[in-house]
C-alpha cells in the first residue's frame, strides 16, 4: 500500500503550513491523514479574531458568539502542547470580550510559555511582552 505525498511530509513543513492558515482551516487539517491529526496542537503562533464564529441569528446573538468564541479559544489552548507559542493573537472588534480578556491572560500566564502577546481591540492595540507590563498604541 503506496503513501499519500502529504503523509510523507517533514513535521517542519507541516507545522509551516499550518502556521501561514487561519486557525480554524488550521484545525479542519485534522481529517486530511493519520499524521496531521494531531498536528494543529503544537502550533507555535495562535491568532484568533471575533469574526471566526458567525451566527445565523441575531437573537442572543453577540452572548452566544462570545461564549463559542472562548471556548473555542480554551479548547485549543487545553490542547496545545508545543513546548512554546510564540505569538498568540487576539483581534476584537464587535464583541465586549474584558471577563473573557482577563481569563485568557491568566489561563496563559499559567504555563508561562507565551512568548508574545497580542490583543487588538476595537482599534487598539494592547501588547504585552510578558504578563505584568501593558503597553498601549493607537
Amino acid at each position: 500500500m503506496s503513501s499519500d505525498i502529504i503523509s510523507t511530509l517533514p513535521n517542519n513543513i507541516i507545522e509551516k503550513i499550518l502556521t501561514l492558515m487561519p486557525i480554524q482551516d488550521a484545525l479542519r487539517t485534522s481529517i486530511l491523514s493519520k499524521k496531521w491529526r494531531y498536528s494543529w496542537r503544537s502550533m507555535p503562533k495562535l491568532v484568533f479574531t471575533d469574526n471566526m464564529v458567525t451566527m445565523s441569528s441575531t437573537h442572543l446573538c453577540g452572548q452566544l458568539r462570545k461564549y463559542k468564541l472562548a471556548s473555542a479559544i480554551f479548547h485549543v489552548l487545553l490542547f496545545h502542547n508545543g513546548p512554546t507559542i510564540l505569538k498568540f493573537k487576539f483581534c476584537c472588534y464587535q464583541l465586549q470580550m474584558d471577563s473573557e480578556f482577563d481569563q485568557i491572560i491568566s489561563y496563559l500566564a499559567r504555563g508561562n510559555k507565551v512568548k508574545k502577546l497580542c490583543f487588538i481591540i476595537k482599534k487598539k492595540l494592547l501588547q504585552a511582552t510578558d504578563f505584568f507590563f501593558f503597553h498601549y498604541m493607537n
